[in-house]
């Protein structure tokens, strides 16, 4: 398993803005060979663990804080470790602190918190 996923070839193709991605699996591929290499594009906007959300540091630490009063006040146990806010050993939520930035391996907790997380008051000027 580990070696069909590894030696596969995802080939993106852009076409009038959108981006399409395809899968070829490792074994169904028989030679390769590349045309051009003069455009390539940047690809980290695809696989950033922000979702697409960017925001300065100071707004960063305005939401971390927001989060962590608002999971206090709903009795979550949620502590700080330098840039990752964390819920014991279960739960990791990364800057830019949003529902995308949830990571757990327990579903149960990850969908509470993400619904916790959705339901939290959006003005910056509310006294959570």
């Amino acid at each position: 398993m580990f070696q069909f996923l590894c030696c596969s070839i995802i080939l993106m193709t852009q076409e009038d803005g959108k981006v399409g991605l395809s899968f070829f699996p490792g074994p169904n591929i028989e030679s390769m060979e590349i045309r051009t290499s003069s455009c390539i594009p940047d690809l980290e906007h695809l696989f950033s663990s922000t979702g697409g959300v960017a925001c300065s540091r100071e707004e960063a630490e305005c939401r971390a804080k927001r989060l962590m009063d608002w999971l206090v006040q709903n009795r979550i146990p949620i502590r700080r470790d330098g840039d990752v806010l964390r819920l014991e050993s279960v739960l990791e939520i990364h800057s830019p602190y949003s529902v995308n930035q949830c990571y757990s391996t327990n579903e149960t907790v990850l969908s509470r918190i993400q619904m916790l997380i959705s339901n939290m008051p959006n003005s910056p000027d509310i006294d959570i």
